[in-house]
C-alpha cells in the first residue's frame, strides 16, 4: 500500500508540471479513489475546490519541483565548469609522452570520471585506454550518453568498462521527468 502513496505523489508532481499528462490518467485513477491522496489528484484534475490540506500538498509538490529545478541548474553549471577545466587542460597539454603523463595524473587525481559517450568516443583507442585506467583504479565512471547508440554498452574498446554501468541519457532527455533520477545517479556515483 505504501508504494501506491508514492505513485500518487509522483502523479502529483507530474500534474503540477504538466496537468494534461495527469488528465490523461484520470480513468486509471478512478479505481483508486478510496485513497485520500488519489481523491485529491482527481479533485485537482477536475478543478474542484480543494481542501486546505490538499492545496498544501500541491504547494509542497510545487516547492519540491522548484528544488529539483535548482538542482538541475546547479548540475548543469557544474558540468559547464568541468567542461571549462577539461578544455583548459587540453590547451595546456602538448603531444607525446608528456600528454600521457598529464592524462594519467588527471585520472589518478579525479574523484569521478564523466565519460561523454558518442560513437567516435567509443571507437577511440586512446579514450578506451583512459577508461580502462579509470576502471582499473576503481574510479567511479558516469557515462553521459550524448549521442544515441544502437546498443548498451556500445560495441568497441569500452564495452567491458561500460558493462553493468547505468548511463544518463542526454539524447532524449526530458528534464522534468528525469531530474531526480539524474541527480540521484550522479550523487551516488561520486560518493
Amino acid at each position: 500500500n505504501d508504494i501506491r502513496i508514492q505513485i500518487f505523489h509522483a502523479c502529483e508532481l507530474i500534474g503540477v508540471i504538466n496537468k494534461q499528462a495527469l488528465v490523461a490518467t484520470r480513468t486509471d485513477l478512478i479505481a483508486f479513489q478510496s485513497y485520500a491522496e488519489c481523491r485529491s489528484l482527481l479533485d485537482f484534475i477536475d478543478e474542484k475546490q480543494m481542501s486546505e490540506e490538499n492545496q498544501e500538498s500541491i504547494n509542497r509538490a510545487q516547492k519540491e519541483i522548484a528544488k529539483m529545478e535548482t538542482l538541475v541548474i546547479q548540475t548543469r553549471n557544474d558540468m559547464q565548469n568541468i567542461t571549462k577545466v577539461v578544455k583548459r587542460q587540453e590547451i595546456n597539454m602538448g603531444g607525446g609522452d608528456s600528454l600521457f603523463e598529464k592524462i594519467d595524473t588527471g585520472i589518478r587525481n579525479a574523484k569521478c570520471i564523466l565519460a561523454c559517450v558518442t560513437s567516435n568516443y567509443t571507437k577511440s583507442i586512446n579514450c578506451g585506454r583512459d577508461m580502462s585506467l579509470s576502471d582499473a583504479l576503481g574510479k567511479p565512471i558516469v557515462p553521459l550518453l550524448l549521442k544515441a547508440t544502437s546498443t548498451w554498452p556500445p560495441s568497441g574498446p569500452m564495452a567491458l568498462v561500460f558493462t553493468g554501468k547505468p548511463y544518463i541519457d542526454f539524447c532524449q532527455m526530458n528534464v522534468n521527468s528525469q531530474t531526480n533520477d539524474i541527480y540521484r545517479h550522479l550523487k551516488s556515483s561520486i560518493k
